[in-house]
């Protein structure tokens, strides 16, 4: 079968879940529901797996607080606890009397299964695929375009505000007209 038909309605949910920032576990039950019912729809892993190869795209997971309040990454990459409202990162195992704030070292936690994560398709890597695409590059282009081509005694967005005109004047944000 032809991948881009046996994923196509995969792919079609699969967007739905990051636009509506739907949860992980949430969209696994839709996927469960759905497959039950004779809709057949892939798992996100699967869609995942299938967009890696397709495209090089390699979505990460990143755990957060169950209560939505911090993510765990960077100097939080080894905390134990949410560092606001203090709920434990890893369901079960955790002991109240646990040695410190943070493990010692990530291999701690490779076992551990958070109480709640994201998943999360980098940046850079979605820039360079629309930039490749001529009609979304020239898109991309809009505030150089609105620039010269403006409509006059119009504000249309920030680009056209006063201040942003005056620091294109002063040289102060050139980096965001640079082609």
């Amino acid at each position: 079968m032809n991948p881009s038909i046996e994923y196509g309605e995969s792919l079609d949910y699969v967007h739905w879940k990051f636009k509506y920032n739907t949860s992980d576990r949430s969209f696994h039950d839709l996927v469960k529901r759905l497959n039950a019912s004779g809709v057949q729809i892939k798992s996100q892993d699967q869609v995942r797996r299938y967009l890696n190869r397709l495209l090089g795209i390699k979505m990460q997971r990143v755990d957060c607080c169950f209560n939505n309040c911090m993510v765990f990454v960077g100097p939080d990459l080894l905390r134990r606890r949410c560092s606001l409202c203090k709920e434990f990162r890893y369901l079960g195992g955790e002991d109240e009397d646990a040695q410190g704030e943070f493990y010692n070292d990530i291999s701690e936690t490779s076992k551990l299964e958070a109480k709640a994560y994201f998943s999360y398709l980098p940046l850079i890597p979605r820039l360079r695929l629309l930039f490749a695409n001529k009609d979304y590059a020239h898109t991309l282009r809009y505030p150089t375009t609105l620039e010269n081509n403006p409509a006059p005694e119009t504000l249309h967005d920030i680009w056209d505000a006063e201040m942003m005109k005056r620091w294109k004047r002063e040289g102060t944000n050139t980096h965001c007209y640079s082609d």
